[in-house]
């Protein structure tokens, strides 16, 4: 009887050690789902202030070339 119930509360406890190690991989793929959209938010972010920052540098260039000649 004693080993039964050995063996049953380990067995609950192999149950439990799974159900947190899925619910664990879970979060952490949805963790790393939300790092690679923000990874994409921040890579356009960044190529939309560098478009920018080069037409502003072209238009004071010509602005500049203007002025010269």
């Amino acid at each position: 009887m004693v080993s039964t119930e050995r063996l049953n509360k380990t067995s609950d406890r192999v149950k439990d050690s799974r159900r947190t190690m899925l619910e664990t991989e879970e979060l952490g793929v949805s963790i790393l789902q939300d790092l690679h959209s923000q990874r994409q938010s921040l890579l356009h972010a960044h190529n939309t202030v560098i478009f920018f920052l080069s037409c502003s540098i072209d238009d004071v260039l010509a602005i500049l070339l203007l002025l010269v000649t």
